[in-house]
């Protein structure tokens, strides 16, 4: 049985509400970076459109390991990787170390993420190195190597595993 219930509220009353803010975020706020090692030559850093090898660390902020992996490959700015982390990657010398925060907006999101590994709202905190770097080419060129390759290129472009590579999964 449905019954609605209804509150008559005088317009002279008082009302006293009790509110907790579990977490807040402005959308406005950007990556923090904080570098904890810097070589002391960098000659080069990485760039949007670089191809890049990078180790990490992630865990929440109270602590709790959300992922831990080997070396990945990725190509910056192509969309692959969650944008916080893409924009912690510019601009770093290969061997430099940084701890970052990234807030939801530009990790996972309100719903979370990596099939449920990373809930929803999560403040991550990663720990990056950059292993290696191999400079890109320009917009609208296509793939020329002048040194050796990186072995696991065709890997990171085919972002669906399937052993092919079509113009979509390609985006410089």
């Amino acid at each position: 049985e449905n019954k609605i219930f209804t509150l008559d509220i005088p317009g002279s009353a008082v009302l006293v509400f009790d509110i907790h803010e579990i977490d807040f975020h402005n959308v406005k706020d950007l990556v923090h970076v904080e570098i904890t090692h810097r070589p002391e030559v960098c000659n080069e850093t990485s760039e949007v459109n670089d191809f890049i090898e990078y180790h990490y660390n992630c865990s929440l902020l109270d602590g709790t390991l959300r992922d831990y992996e080997a070396p990945q490959d990725v190509v910056l700015g192509g969309g692959k990787i969650i944008d916080g982390l893409d924009e912690a990657l510019r601009n770093m010398c290969v061997g430099e170390r940084r701890t970052v925060i990234v807030l939801p907006h530009l990790g996972h999101g309100e719903k979370g993420g990596m099939s449920g590994i990373v809930q929803g709202s999560a403040v991550l905190r990663f720990e990056l190195q950059l292993v290696s770097l191999q400079k890109g080419v320009p917009e609208g060129y296509l793939f020329i190597w002048l040194e050796k390759s990186p072995v696991q290129l065709f890997e990171a472009l085919d972002s669906n595993q399937d052993q092919q590579v079509p113009l979509e999964e390609v985006s410089f």
